[in-house]
């Protein structure tokens, strides 16, 4: 990817390198498993929809990369105990709590969104901190033109969220925590300089047309 790339990976020291760790970050395209684990200094066991695990190769690929998979559009509570056991080995899970890719202002970067709770409460459970993490260019990748311009890359990760003492009850707090935790790292982010305005998310569509909606985009009415 450097050579593709310009890659900005920030925070990496604030990384706990032992122990169960939960990175939740924002999802803006379906590179960012991928190139977030390059630039994670851990080992990262993503969640991600079963939809994924139905061709056979795909899911030889997945399942040798140690991904959890979830039913997609219904609570999976096997997914999530998987996901509590191995954070309980110490292991680092990663989660999405968009749900998806999202972009806009009702995204993680766009600063009103809607998050799923299951990210917290397998911290809660599994006794793990949760690690703020942000990603954006990645999105860039959908068109292919714009590699001969090697796009930047930003990868930032927060200082981790403490979750002894806390219970199922505290799951409201610990989200305001994290959002808290997210929007320093976009200011950090912005704060550095270097981003222009078609650095920030974009749907797959509008970098690439020939990229045909999603089912969901389709009912929400998006291009």
């Amino acid at each position: 990817m450097p050579l593709l790339s310009r890659v900005r990976a920030g925070g990496r020291a604030r990384v706990p390198r032992r122990g169960g760790l939960v990175l939740v970050s924002n999802h803006i395209s379906h590179f960012d498993p991928h190139l977030l684990a390059m630039a994670c200094p851990r080992r990262i066991d993503w969640m991600a929809s079963d939809v994924l695990f139905r061709n056979r190769l795909a899911a030889f690929y997945f399942r040798n990369v140690r991904t959890i998979f979830v039913r997609q559009y219904q609570a999976d509570h096997a997914a999530l105990r998987e996901a509590v056991r191995r954070a309980r080995m110490g292991r680092c899970v990663g989660v999405f709590p968009e749900g998806g890719i999202r972009t806009g202002e009702a995204s993680l970067v766009g600063g009103k969104p809607s998050l799923y709770d299951g990210a917290f409460v397998i911290a809660l459970l599994g006794r793990a901190p949760i690690l703020p993490a942000l990603v954006l260019g990645t999105d860039r990748l959908y068109a292919p033109k714009s590699l001969w311009r090697r796009p930047p890359l930003w990868f930032r990760f927060g200082e981790p969220i403490p979750v002894e003492g806390l219970t199922r009850a505290d799951v409201p707090a610990l989200r305001r925590r994290f959002l808290e935790g997210f929007r320093a790292l976009v200011d950090e982010v912005r704060a550095e300089g270097g981003i222009r305005e078609e650095d920030w998310p974009q749907t797959p569509q509008q970098r690439n047309p020939k990229i045909p909606p999603s089912n969901r985009q389709a009912e929400r009415g998006e291009p």
